[in-house]
């Protein structure tokens, strides 16, 4: 998914959820749902052309919450 298209379908499920858009009501909170799925998206992506480029050998599934996980031990 591209990112005008991310953002705009994260602004979307939280009005249905909440009859609001957090865009409007809280920009930062906005921001940084946008930031970590954009960059799930990205941390995935990387994984799938590593995969690739090795053949599919020997790599374990992603798991991006972990990943930010051991940068906050950094």
């Amino acid at each position: 998914m591209n990112l005008k298209k991310l953002i705009e379908q994260i602004d979307e499920d939280y009005y249905k959820s909440n009859s609001y858009y957090l865009s409007l009501t809280d920009p930062k909170e906005f921001a940084k749902r946008v930031a970590l799925e954009f960059g799930k998206q990205c941390f995935e992506a990387g994984f799938i052309m590593g995969a690739r480029s090795e053949f599919g050998g020997g790599f374990d599934q992603p798991n991006f919450e972990d990943y930010l996980k051991s940068l906050e031990n950094e």
